[in-house]
Protein backbone atom coordinates (compact mmCIF):
# COMPACT_ATOMS: atom_id res chain seq x y z
CA UNK A 1 0.00 0.00 0.00
CA UNK A 2 3.02 2.29 0.29
CA UNK A 3 5.62 3.01 -2.37
CA UNK A 4 8.87 4.90 -2.46
CA UNK A 5 8.57 8.51 -3.48
CA UNK A 6 10.99 10.13 -5.91
CA UNK A 7 12.74 11.76 -2.93
CA UNK A 8 13.14 8.34 -1.29
CA UNK A 9 14.69 6.96 -4.47
CA UNK A 10 17.06 9.94 -4.76
CA UNK A 11 18.17 9.39 -1.16
CA UNK A 12 18.66 5.65 -1.73
CA UNK A 13 20.63 6.35 -4.89
CA UNK A 14 22.88 8.82 -3.06
CA UNK A 15 23.53 6.30 -0.27
CA UNK A 16 24.25 3.57 -2.81
CA UNK A 17 26.75 5.79 -4.67
CA UNK A 18 28.59 6.70 -1.47
CA UNK A 19 28.61 3.04 -0.38
CA UNK A 20 30.04 2.03 -3.76
CA UNK A 21 32.78 4.66 -3.44
CA UNK A 22 33.62 3.41 0.07
CA UNK A 23 33.81 -0.22 -1.11
CA UNK A 24 36.04 0.75 -4.05
CA UNK A 25 38.30 2.71 -1.69
CA UNK A 26 38.65 -0.26 0.66
CA UNK A 27 39.38 -2.61 -2.23
CA UNK A 28 42.00 -0.23 -3.66
CA UNK A 29 43.61 0.10 -0.23
CA UNK A 30 43.75 -3.69 0.18
CA UNK A 31 45.25 -4.07 -3.31
CA UNK A 32 47.94 -1.49 -2.48
CA UNK A 33 48.72 -3.31 0.75
CA UNK A 34 49.08 -6.62 -1.11
CA UNK A 35 51.36 -4.98 -3.69
CA UNK A 36 53.47 -3.38 -0.94
CA UNK A 37 53.90 -6.74 0.80
CA UNK A 38 54.76 -8.46 -2.48
CA UNK A 39 57.26 -5.73 -3.36
CA UNK A 40 58.89 -6.02 0.06
CA UNK A 41 59.32 -9.77 -0.38
CA UNK A 42 60.55 -9.59 -3.97
CA UNK A 43 63.06 -6.80 -3.27
CA UNK A 44 64.85 -9.06 -0.80
CA UNK A 45 65.92 -11.23 -3.73
CA UNK A 46 65.62 -9.19 -6.94
CA UNK A 47 66.72 -5.75 -8.18
CA UNK A 48 64.06 -3.07 -7.87
CA UNK A 49 63.73 -2.71 -11.65
CA UNK A 50 62.94 -6.41 -12.04
CA UNK A 51 60.43 -6.21 -9.19
CA UNK A 52 58.66 -3.40 -11.05
CA UNK A 53 58.49 -5.57 -14.18
CA UNK A 54 57.07 -8.53 -12.23
CA UNK A 55 54.40 -6.44 -10.51
CA UNK A 56 53.38 -4.77 -13.77
CA UNK A 57 52.96 -8.18 -15.40
CA UNK A 58 52.33 -10.90 -12.76
CA UNK A 59 51.90 -13.49 -15.54
CA UNK A 60 55.41 -12.86 -16.86
CA UNK A 61 57.55 -15.97 -16.48
CA UNK A 62 61.03 -15.82 -14.98
CA UNK A 63 63.21 -18.31 -16.82
CA UNK A 64 66.90 -19.27 -16.77
CA UNK A 65 68.96 -17.15 -19.11
CA UNK A 66 70.88 -13.92 -19.32
CA UNK A 67 72.01 -11.00 -21.43
CA UNK A 68 75.48 -9.66 -22.14
CA UNK A 69 75.86 -6.35 -20.26
CA UNK A 70 78.64 -3.95 -19.36
CA UNK A 71 78.70 -3.98 -15.55
CA UNK A 72 80.88 -2.98 -12.63
CA UNK A 73 81.29 -5.80 -10.13
CA UNK A 74 82.08 -5.21 -6.44
CA UNK A 75 83.28 -7.90 -4.04
CA UNK A 76 83.67 -7.16 -0.34
CA UNK A 77 84.97 -9.64 2.22
CA UNK A 78 85.69 -9.40 5.93
CA UNK A 79 89.18 -9.90 7.31
CA UNK A 80 89.50 -11.36 10.77
CA UNK A 81 85.94 -12.56 11.04
CA UNK A 82 87.06 -16.18 11.36
CA UNK A 83 88.88 -15.32 14.58
CA UNK A 84 85.81 -13.52 15.87
CA UNK A 85 83.63 -16.52 14.97
CA UNK A 86 85.87 -18.96 16.80
CA UNK A 87 85.74 -16.94 20.01
CA UNK A 88 82.01 -16.14 20.00
CA UNK A 89 78.82 -18.20 20.37
CA UNK A 90 76.88 -18.84 17.13
CA UNK A 91 74.07 -16.49 18.17
CA UNK A 92 76.55 -13.62 18.50
CA UNK A 93 78.16 -14.44 15.16
CA UNK A 94 74.78 -14.37 13.41
CA UNK A 95 73.90 -11.07 15.09
CA UNK A 96 77.16 -9.48 13.92
CA UNK A 97 76.75 -10.86 10.40
CA UNK A 98 73.22 -9.51 10.09
CA UNK A 99 74.39 -6.11 11.24
CA UNK A 100 77.26 -6.19 8.74
CA UNK A 101 74.93 -7.22 5.91
CA UNK A 102 72.50 -4.41 6.78
CA UNK A 103 75.23 -1.75 6.70
CA UNK A 104 76.69 -3.01 3.43
CA UNK A 105 73.29 -3.37 1.76
CA UNK A 106 72.36 0.19 2.69
CA UNK A 107 75.58 1.52 1.16
CA UNK A 108 75.04 -0.47 -2.04
CA UNK A 109 71.39 0.55 -2.46
CA UNK A 110 72.15 4.17 -1.58
CA UNK A 111 74.52 4.32 -4.56
CA UNK A 112 72.22 2.59 -7.03
CA UNK A 113 73.72 -0.89 -6.93
CA UNK A 114 72.11 -4.31 -7.09
CA UNK A 115 72.88 -6.67 -4.22
CA UNK A 116 73.69 -9.94 -5.94
CA UNK A 117 74.22 -12.16 -2.91
CA UNK A 118 75.78 -12.60 0.51
CA UNK A 119 78.90 -14.76 0.46
CA UNK A 120 79.57 -16.14 3.93
CA UNK A 121 81.19 -13.08 5.48
CA UNK A 122 81.19 -11.05 2.27
CA UNK A 123 78.96 -9.43 -0.35
CA UNK A 124 78.72 -9.30 -4.14
CA UNK A 125 77.12 -6.28 -5.79
CA UNK A 126 76.48 -5.28 -9.41
CA UNK A 127 76.31 -1.79 -10.86
CA UNK A 128 74.77 -1.48 -14.30
CA UNK A 129 72.38 -4.42 -14.02
CA UNK A 130 69.68 -4.87 -15.07
CA UNK A 131 69.94 -1.36 -16.56
CA UNK A 132 73.20 0.50 -17.03
CA UNK A 133 74.29 4.13 -16.95
CA UNK A 134 77.52 5.94 -17.83
CA UNK A 135 78.28 6.42 -14.12
CA UNK A 136 78.06 2.82 -12.92
CA UNK A 137 81.79 2.63 -12.15
CA UNK A 138 81.60 5.87 -10.17
CA UNK A 139 78.61 4.57 -8.23
CA UNK A 140 80.47 1.35 -7.41
CA UNK A 141 83.52 3.19 -6.07
CA UNK A 142 81.34 5.53 -4.03
CA UNK A 143 79.51 2.52 -2.60
CA UNK A 144 82.85 0.94 -1.68
CA UNK A 145 83.95 4.10 0.14
CA UNK A 146 80.62 4.20 2.00
CA UNK A 147 81.06 0.54 2.92
CA UNK A 148 84.52 1.14 4.37
CA UNK A 149 83.25 4.15 6.31
CA UNK A 150 80.42 2.02 7.69
CA UNK A 151 83.03 -0.39 9.03
CA UNK A 152 84.27 2.34 11.39
CA UNK A 153 80.90 2.51 13.12
CA UNK A 154 80.58 -1.28 13.01
CA UNK A 155 83.88 -1.67 14.85
CA UNK A 156 82.70 0.80 17.48
CA UNK A 157 79.71 -1.45 18.06
CA UNK A 158 82.01 -4.48 18.31
CA UNK A 159 84.26 -2.68 20.79
CA UNK A 160 81.24 -1.79 22.93
CA UNK A 161 80.34 -5.49 22.97
CA UNK A 162 83.89 -6.42 24.00
CA UNK A 163 84.74 -7.88 20.58
CA UNK A 164 87.96 -7.33 18.58
CA UNK A 165 87.84 -5.07 15.52
CA UNK A 166 87.57 -6.49 12.00
CA UNK A 167 88.24 -5.03 8.57
CA UNK A 168 87.11 -5.52 4.98
CA UNK A 169 88.87 -5.74 1.65
CA UNK A 170 87.05 -4.66 -1.51
CA UNK A 171 87.76 -5.40 -5.19
CA UNK A 172 86.05 -3.70 -8.14
CA UNK A 173 86.22 -4.47 -11.86
CA UNK A 174 84.35 -3.24 -14.93
CA UNK A 175 83.63 -5.13 -18.13
CA UNK A 176 81.22 -7.41 -19.99
CA UNK A 177 79.36 -10.22 -18.22
CA UNK A 178 76.35 -12.43 -18.75
CA UNK A 179 73.72 -11.16 -16.32
CA UNK A 180 70.41 -12.84 -15.65
CA UNK A 181 68.69 -15.71 -13.92
CA UNK A 182 71.12 -18.58 -13.44
CA UNK A 183 70.15 -21.97 -12.01
CA UNK A 184 67.43 -24.53 -12.51
CA UNK A 185 63.67 -24.43 -12.99
CA UNK A 186 63.32 -25.11 -9.25
CA UNK A 187 65.62 -22.32 -8.05
CA UNK A 188 67.09 -19.28 -9.80
CA UNK A 189 69.58 -16.62 -8.75
CA UNK A 190 69.90 -13.23 -10.41
CA UNK A 191 73.67 -12.94 -10.86
CA UNK A 192 76.55 -12.23 -13.24
CA UNK A 193 78.90 -14.73 -14.87
CA UNK A 194 82.18 -14.10 -16.66
CA UNK A 195 85.83 -13.14 -16.40
CA UNK A 196 84.86 -9.64 -15.26
CA UNK A 197 83.39 -11.18 -12.13
CA UNK A 198 86.39 -13.45 -11.60
CA UNK A 199 88.81 -10.51 -11.86
CA UNK A 200 86.83 -8.52 -9.31
CA UNK A 201 87.03 -11.50 -6.97
CA UNK A 202 90.81 -11.74 -7.43
CA UNK A 203 91.18 -8.04 -6.67
CA UNK A 204 89.19 -8.50 -3.49
CA UNK A 205 91.51 -11.33 -2.41
CA UNK A 206 94.53 -9.06 -3.03
CA UNK A 207 93.04 -6.11 -1.14
CA UNK A 208 94.51 -5.47 2.29
CA UNK A 209 92.23 -4.87 5.31
CA UNK A 210 90.51 -1.53 4.85
CA UNK A 211 91.64 -1.24 1.23
CA UNK A 212 89.70 -0.80 -2.03
CA UNK A 213 91.39 -2.16 -5.16
CA UNK A 214 89.94 -1.19 -8.55
CA UNK A 215 91.01 -2.41 -11.98
CA UNK A 216 92.31 -0.31 -14.85
CA UNK A 217 88.98 -0.85 -16.63
CA UNK A 218 87.10 0.68 -13.71
CA UNK A 219 89.56 3.58 -13.51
Amino acid sequence: TQTFSSDDLDLLNAVAVQTGIAIDTVRAHEALQREAKAREKYERFLPQQLVDDVLLDPNKEIRPGGARLAVTVLFGDLRGFTTLSESSPPETVVEHLNRFYSLMSEAIFRNGGTLDKYLGDGVLALFGAPYGTERDAVKAVRAAIDMQRSMLGFNQELAAAGQPPIAMGIGINTGPAIVGFIGSDARLDYTAIGDTVNTASRLEHLAKPGQILISEHTM
